[in-house]
C-alpha cells in the first residue's frame, strides 16, 4: 500500500540530496543562457542627444516643469514624424529593409536630460546607417520645434499686448493713439486672429523650450560585437524550471525493488 503524501518527507529528501536540486538549477541556468544564444546575432547603434536648460534665463524652475520639457523633446525624437522621416531617408539610401522593419529596430531610452537613440538589426553597418538617418531627422525636427517656440512666445507675448491695449482702452476715456476707444474692434479682431491661428497656437511651456539647447552627445557607434538581449530572462526561466523539476522529482515514490518485501 502507497503510503500517504508526506512534505516532511520530501523537505528531507531536498535537504539530503540539497547538492541534486543545487546541480538541476545550475544546468537549467546553463540551458536558458544556451537557448537565448540561438537566435541570430543582433548588434546595436546608439547615438546620445543630450538636452540642457538656460537657467540663468530661466532662473529657478520646478522639477515638474523641468521634466516635462525633457518628456516633449522624446516625444518628438520618437514620433511617428521622424519615423517616417528616417524611413524615407532609408529608403533613398537603398536600404533593403521594409518599413516596418526599421520602425521595429528603432528604441529610445531616457538618462536624465540625455536620449538615447538605440537601433537594433542583425548588420552592424547598417544598424548604424538608420542610427545616423534618426538622430539627423530628430536633430532637425528639435530646432524646429525651438524655433515653433520662439514663434509661440512672440505671439503669446503680442495676445497679452494686446490685451493691455484693450484694458487701458476700457478703462481710460484718453488713452494713446494706438489705444482708444475708436480702435477697440480693431484690437478684439486682431486678439481673435491670433488666438485662432494654428501656427501660434504653441505649448505653456514654450519658453522653456527656447531656451533649451540640444546637442548630438554622442553619434551613432558602430557595434564590433553582438548585443546579448533576454539573456538574463532567459537564464533565470531555466533556473526556475529546473527548480520546479526538481521539487516534483523529490516529490515522486519511486518502487521499491522486488522481492524485498516479504508477503503477509
Amino acid at each position: 500500500m502507497n503510503e500517504d503524501f508526506s512534505p516532511s518527507r520530501i523537505f528531507n529528501r531536498i535537504i539530503h540530496f540539497w547538492w541534486v536540486l543545487a546541480l538541476f538549477i545550475i544546468l537549467g541556468g546553463i540551458v536558458g543562457i544556451l537557448i537565448s544564444r540561438v537566435h541570430p546575432p543582433v548588434y546595436e547603434s546608439k547615438a546620445v542627444i543630450t538636452s540642457v536648460l538656460d537657467y540663468s534665463l530661466l532662473g529657478k524652475i520646478d522639477d515638474t516643469e523641468e521634466d516635462q520639457v525633457f518628456v516633449g523633446i522624446g516625444e518628438t525624437i520618437g514620433s511617428t514624424t521622424v519615423k517616417n522621416a528616417v524611413v524615407a531617408r532609408a529608403k533613398n539610401g537603398n536600404v533593403a529593409l521594409t518599413d516596418e522593419e526599421i520602425r521595429s529596430s528603432l528604441f529610445l531610452d531616457r538618462q536624465d536630460n540625455r536620449w538615447v537613440l538605440r537601433v537594433r538589426l542583425s548588420d552592424p553597418q547598417l544598424a548604424q546607417k538608420i542610427d545616423q538617418y534618426w538622430s539627423e531627422s530628430a536633430m532637425q525636427s528639435l530646432a524646429a520645434m525651438k524655433a515653433k517656440a520662439l514663434v509661440d512666445f512672440a505671439a503669446q507675448q503680442h495676445i497679452n499686448s494686446l490685451v493691455t491695449c484693450l484694458q487701458e482702452s476700457v478703462i481710460l476715456e484718453s488713452g494713446s493713439a494706438s489705444c482708444n476707444g475708436q480702435n477697440f474692434a480693431a484690437i478684439q479682431a486682431e486678439i481673435t486672429k491670433t488666438v485662432s491661428d494654428p501656427d501660434v497656437q504653441g505649448t505653456s511651456n514654450s519658453l522653456l523650450i527656447w531656451h533649451t539647447s540640444f546637442e548630438l552627445t554622442s553619434r551613432p557607434s558602430l557595434p564590433n560585437e553582438p548585443a546579448l538581449f533576454g539573456q538574463n530572462l532567459s537564464a533565470l526561466a531555466g533556473m526556475a524550471v529546473a527548480l520546479l523539476l526538481g521539487l516534483v522529482l523529490f516529490s515522486i515514490d519511486f518502487p521499491a525493488k522486488s522481492g524485498t518485501e516479504s508477503d503477509r
